[in-house]
């Protein structure tokens, strides 16, 4: 079944439905499960980032039972003016996007159109290029720092492979023109809570740290940097990692759509949903803490 993206005031000018203009319908594709995206999407929010809202749907096309989707909202307008005190900055979305050399001119900008800029994405390069001491310093001038360290330490605590620290993909980031500080927006989150397998290291992925964007690289490379990230990846483990609330969570929302789960799909459900509760890094996370990054080598 394919997703689906639906406009629902593409013919009928301000046409809503529960107040939404946009449906963005995940077929889940690479999620058995259906819980990994709403719960991951659920921890990103708890800790203060600017997170889609995530539930689901039973779609019916033509009389044609599709079965259940995963509904996420879109990092459109509306999102920004539910989460920024002012939505007139910019908004970039990164797929295979980084603050590296060369890589810059890959963001692409979703908002302001009419006045395309890559200064806030120009400032953070700038910042990447000085030396280890004044690192931490000079990203506080471009990024919300202390929102970076909540967003990265989360992309790594649910196996977050295919984001901005394991993949430079699946991320938007927005220039809030009121603290003058850019946010990262997490997206693509199906493919979470499962360990990853390195293909041509021939290992499983180190689950402590993931450091393929140039920002989580050179912190995590540098002691203050590394200092933090860790701080901060055990705070959040003390803090907001509570194994028996996601658990509960996962329960509550395998109520919600196991009745419209067609009888083909209910045992990889089950098997999915299950992997989803055995996932080590619940229980086993401290254990294998002390690992190599994942690294880009770069010039």
């Amino acid at each position: 079944k394919p997703s689906l993206k639906i406009r629902l005031d593409k013919f009928v000018d301000d046409q809503t439905f529960l107040d939404m203009k946009r449906l963005t319908l995940n077929n889940d594709v690479q999620d058995d499960s259906h819980v990994r995206q709403c719960l991951a999407y659920d921890l990103f929010r708890s800790v203060g980032t600017p997170t889609p809202r995530c539930n689901f749907a039973h779609v019916v096309v033509n009389g044609k039972d599709l079965g259940v989707y995963t509904n996420v909202e879109s990092i459109k307008k509306p999102f920004i003016r539910r989460n920024f005190s002012d939505p007139d900055g910019n908004l970039y979305e990164g797929t295979l996007s980084d603050f590296r050399t060369g890589w810059t001119g890959t963001f692409n900008q979703k908002t302001n159109e009419s006045e395309p800029t890559k200064r806030a994405i120009d400032a953070i390069s700038a910042a990447l290029t000085v030396d280890d001491d004044k690192l931490v310093e000079e990203l506080e001038k471009v990024l919300d720092f202390d929102a970076f360290l909540n967003f990265w330490a989360i992309e790594t605590l649910t196996a977050h492979w295919d984001g901005y620290a394991g993949n430079t993909n699946n991320y938007s980031i927005y220039e809030d023109p009121t603290s003058g500080k850019v946010r990262f927006i997490p997206w693509g989150v199906d493919q979470t809570f499962s360990v990853q397998y390195m293909l041509f290291e021939g290992q499983v992925a180190p689950r402590s740290i993931n450091a393929a964007g140039l920002i989580t690289r050179r912190l995590y490379l540098s002691p203050q940097g590394q200092a933090l990230y860790i701080d901060r990846l055990l705070s959040l483990l003390d803090t907001h990692w509570d194994a028996t609330a996601m658990r509960a969570s996962i329960d509550e929302m395998a109520a919600v759509f196991t009745p419209a789960v067609g009888p083909g799909e209910s045992s990889r459900m089950n098997v999915g949903i299950g992997n989803v509760i055995d996932f080590p890094i619940i229980s086993g996370f401290l254990a294998n803490f002390v690992s190599p990054p994942v690294c880009m080598d770069v010039e």
